[in-house]
C-alpha cells in the first residue's frame, strides 16, 4: 500500500477550502448590512452635517467585506494555494479540467460546476 494520495482527493480538498474563503467574505458582509440599519437611523436627521456623516458611517460598514475579498483574493489565501496546486498538479489533466470548471471563490450563475 502506498501513501501516495489520488489527485481527484487532493482536488476536493481545494476545493472546501476556497468555499470556506467564500464564506469568511459571506459573513462580513454579513456584519455589515447588520451594521447599516443602526447606522442609517440618524439619517433621517435635516441636518446636513450629519446627513454627510451618516454618508461617511454607511461607507465605513463596507469596507470589512471589500478588504477581506481583496486580502483573500489578491494576497493572502488564493494566490498562495493556486501556485502551490500549478506546482503540484499543474501537468494532471484532472487538474487542468478541474481549474476550468470549477470558479475559486464564488459559483456564479452560468458556472460550469
Amino acid at each position: 500500500m502506498s501513501n501516495v494520495i489520488e489527485p481527484r482527493q487532493n482536488l476536493n480538498l481545494t476545493l472546501r477550502m476556497m468555499f470556506s474563503y467564500a464564506g469568511e467574505i459571506v459573513l462580513w458582509a454579513g456584519l455589515s448590512i447588520l451594521a447599516i440599519s443602526p447606522l442609517a437611523s440618524d439619517f433621517s436627521s435635516h441636518s446636513i452635517t450629519s446627513r454627510s456623516f451618516s454618508i461617511l458611517r454607511l461607507m465605513a460598514a463596507s469596507v470589512p467585506p471589500l478588504f477581506e475579498y481583496a486580502a483573500l483574493y489578491y494576497a493572502t489565501g488564493v494566490p498562495p494555494l493556486e501556485e502551490a496546486a500549478m506546482r503540484k498538479w499543474g501537468s494532471d489533466p484532472l487538474w487542468q479540467e478541474y481549474v476550468s470548471k470549477v470558479p475559486v471563490l464564488f459559483a456564479w450563475p452560468g458556472s460550469k460546476i
